[in-house]
């Protein structure tokens, strides 16, 4: 059976869409659990927003979302390439740190 296929239905995730590029972006499981924990209670009018800085995986840019604008997502998140990563002072080799704070 196809990994996209579980029981005749399409697998599905949570997700928000990259500000940049507009590709999907899942949100973690753990904040997905705590978004169905909350969603019970959320008719006894407890309400939690959750503001959430994730990177996309087909940029690599990061931005800010929030957890409300998550929605259902048909396939698979697109896997993470590690080592692949911004520009910033911390990733560049040292000379090239030197001479950018000089």
């Amino acid at each position: 059976m196809s990994p996209e296929v579980q029981e005749g239905k399409l697998a599905q995730y949570l997700g928000v869409h990259c500000q940049s590029c507009g590709e999907p972006i899942p949100v973690p499981a753990r904040v997905t659990r705590q978004i169905t924990v909350e969603g019970e209670s959320e008719a006894s009018g407890r309400y939690v927003s959750i503001l959430l800085n994730l990177r996309c995986r087909a940029c690599h840019k990061e931005h800010f979302y929030d957890v409300n604008e998550a929605r259902p997502v048909d396939g698979t998140p697109r896997p993470f390439v590690h080592g692949r990563r911004g520009h910033s002072l911390h990733h560049l080799p040292a000379a090239h740190a030197r001479a950018a704070s000089n």
